[in-house]
């Protein structure tokens, strides 16, 4: 009998330790459920830094300002924006276009219009590199001015391109194809990216 009373009492104190440890332990876990909050809850403001300005195309040293960019390119190209949706089927008229380029300062927009019934934006006038540049084989200057292209039309994504090379006395001719919004207006901005220069010099333009 005292046995067995015994083994009642060492059986309690067991379920008394057992209890405590328990209790212990689900604490312990709040308060790791806690902190792994307060560290998710602090971590973008402690880890945020400013934005950086936005990057200019990838392998490319931007000129310094406008005026430098002038300077390098005295001579005149043109580009021609053709817009359309459906794979080319159906213009895409009244679209907006903007060409700009990519300065060490900010960007400078050096046209702005819309598109026609046909789709097209014509006639850009753009500064360019001349076309003497081209035909010296040891030159190692790019024979062409690069813009970038950004056009919009309200229901469809944005149309971002960077990289167009423009030469002296040459039309360059873009084709921009714009997609349909979806219906919650998820649909990101198509990009395209020249990331490497095209090496271009006398008699490969």
């Amino acid at each position: 009998m005292h046995n067995f009373e015994d083994m009642i009492e060492k059986y309690r104190q067991e379920l008394i330790e057992f209890s405590k440890q328990s209790s212990v332990h689900t604490q312990e876990e709040h308060e790791d459920e806690r902190m792994t909050a307060e560290v998710f809850a602090a971590g973008p403001d402690s880890l945020s830094e400013p934005e950086e300005p936005q990057a200019v195309i990838a392998g490319r040293v931007p000129f310094a300002d406008y005026d430098e960019f002038v300077r390098n390119n005295p001579a005149q190209g043109i580009m021609r924006v053709q817009a359309f949706t459906a794979d080319q089927a159906f213009p895409a008229a009244n679209a907006s276009v903007r060409v700009y380029i990519r300065l060490a300062d900010g960007d400078r927009e050096l046209y702005s219009g819309i598109t026609d019934v046909d789709g097209i934006a014509d006639n850009i006038r753009l500064p360019a590199p001349d076309s003497s540049i081209s035909f010296n084989e040891n030159s190692t200057v790019e024979p062409y001015a690069v813009y970038s292209l950004r056009v919009n039309k309200p229901g469809y994504s944005s149309a971002v391109f960077e990289g167009i090379p423009v030469f002296d006395s040459v039309k360059s001719i873009q084709p921009v194809e714009l997609v349909p919004l979806s219906s919650d207006g998820s649909e990101p901005t198509q990009t395209v990216t020249s990331t490497e220069p095209m090496n271009l010099f006398g008699g490969e333009r």
